[in-house]
């Protein structure tokens, strides 16, 4: 804080706190400190811990500006009652809210008054990053232009102590709502979507928000569980069906997560996210059409699996051990629980399978979901293998690690059979790769592939007409072989 630091009377700075004096005082002093001050700082408290009190008291003897202490005595406890009290105290035409535990940069004021002067919203909401007493780490940016399904979705990004709007829109929408016990800020900001306001974003990370276990309700427990069903509950009604499903599914995950849950909760949480994979939209895992029918299928692919990474004489035990193998059953058996038609049963084995995957999927850096590849498909090693979830491949393919299979303009790779792809290659976009043929170590490849051939080179060329039979294990390539005799005893 400096004697020089401009003062901007229309801003009211709130800070609702609850016994936590330590953090006050940082909070307090990050707003001092401002390059840009606000003409009033308000602190709201609902306990009557006189430390608090000692806190404000101290730091107001120094303030340039209105340091106000509020002890509130009546109304929900929480922070929504506490920020609504300090609105109607505040003066300014402009509310900035900041929680007791988190901090402002010195810009963001300046800043984001500059940003609401050019964009003319209602609102300003600013990006963040999380730290604790130790470290700073994640950082959160919220998109421009969220439609209100949007907010509903998916958490917004948007906290109280990341939020600058006119004190007309504030009032308009009637305050926070003090009767949810936990995700005020998106219902605000959902709300605030909803009257269809406008706001605008700062794209700097000029505020702090810290994590710590003091009071919090970042965890998973059951009353940010209850808390979210009164949300859904508000809001769901406003919104298709499609677009609660996603909202319930991580319902039914922190559930599932709450520490000493009982079995029946447990198994509601299951069948819940059971539920949500057998639903005809994007799960997390992605939702590929299964090519596994039945159980022969599981079995056949089981055993050209096994040819194609040159494990059919292996015993059992070794397969187990062998991480690539894990990884290409575990596929498998997800793959099957998405077979069309399956039973209830099924659609709670298939939490169970894509669990299982994604468990490994993280040991082995393998992401390749199910459904992408046919039959036979090869991994001779493991390590950072990144498919997209709607790519289609044929039966008998071989990729090697390091290779990404992703979307480029909305375009997604497909292929045909026994394609051999080498270490390092980035395979996007709208284009197909022909049966048999060779994309090289680290190649580009964004159009289409002739069938036998072999491409390499950034971006990737024809470099010959040689296919990829040499490139495969003995026994796939003696199956290239054998239909190539085929063929050719048919042509005489």
């Amino acid at each position: 804080m400096t004697q020089e630091s401009p003062v901007s009377t229309a801003v009211s700075c709130i800070i609702p706190t609850h016994g936590r004096p330590e953090y006050l005082a940082e909070a307090v002093r990050s707003v001092l400190a401002q390059q840009s001050l606000p003409g009033e700082v308000i602190i709201v408290s609902d306990d009557d811990n006189g430390a608090t009190a000692a806190v404000i008291e101290d730091l107001a003897r120094f303030a340039t500006v209105p340091v106000i202490f509020v002890r509130r005595t009546t109304g929900a406890p929480g922070a929504s009652a506490s920020r609504n009290l300090g609105a109607r105290t505040a003066t300014g035409s402009l509310l900035a809210f900041l929680d007791d535990d988190d901090l402002w940069e010195p810009g963001y004021l300046t800043l984001a008054l500059k940003r609401l002067a050019e964009r003319a919203t209602d609102a300003v909401v600013t990006s963040f990053y999380r730290f604790t007493d130790s470290e700073r780490s994640g950082e959160t940016r919220p998109p421009e232009a969220l439609t209100p399904r949007d907010a509903f979705i998916k958490s917004p990004g948007v906290t109280g102590s990341t939020l600058l709007i006119s004190r007309e829109a504030f009032e308009n929408l009637g305050g926070y709502d003090d009767s949810l016990p936990v995700m005020n800020d998106t219902d605000f900001f959902l709300r605030f979507l909803l009257a269809e306001r406008s706001y605008a974003v700062c794209d700097e990370l000029l505020v702090g928000v810290r994590k710590h276990g003091d009071g919090q309700l970042t965890d998973n427990s059951p009353r940010r569980v209850a808390g979210g069903w009164v949300f859904l509950a508000k809001h769901r009604g406003s919104f298709d069906r499609g677009a609660a499903r996603p909202r319930l599914y991580w319902q039914y995950r922190m559930l599932w997560r709450i520490p000493g849950a009982g079995p029946v909760s447990k198994a509601r949480a299951l069948l819940g996210m059971a539920w949500y994979h057998s639903a005809s939209m994007d799960a997390p895992t992605g939702s590929t059409t299964s090519r596994i029918r039945n159980r022969a299928d599981l079995h056949e692919f089981f055993a050209a699996d096994l040819v194609a990474q040159n494990a059919s004489g292996m015993s059992r035990l070794r397969q187990r051990t062998k991480p690539t193998i894990r990884f290409l059953r575990a596929l498998r058996v997800a793959e099957y629980y998405r077979r069309p038609g399956a039973s209830g049963l099924s659609r709670v084995l298939r939490v169970v399978a894509n669990r299982r995957l994604s468990r490994l999927a993280v040991l082995t850096g393998i992401s390749i979901p199910p459904g992408a590849f046919g039959k036979g498909l090869g991994l001779p090693h493991y390590g950072s293998i990144v498919v997209h979830t709607k790519a289609r491949f044929g039966d008998w393919c071989c990729i090697q690690n390091n290779v990404n299979i992703g979307v480029s303009a909305g375009g997604i790779p497909r292929g045909g059979d026994f394609i051999y792809i080498a270490p390092g290659a980035v395979i996007y976009g709208d284009i197909t790769i022909g049966s048999r043929s060779v994309i090289g170590a680290n190649s580009v490849v964004g159009r289409d592939v002739e069938p036998g051939t072999t491409w390499a080179g950034a971006p990737a060329r024809k470099i010959s007409d040689t296919d990829s039979t040499n490139q495969m294990v003995a026994g796939v390539a003696a199956l290239m072989r054998a239909a190539d005799q085929e063929i050719a005893d048919q042509a005489r």
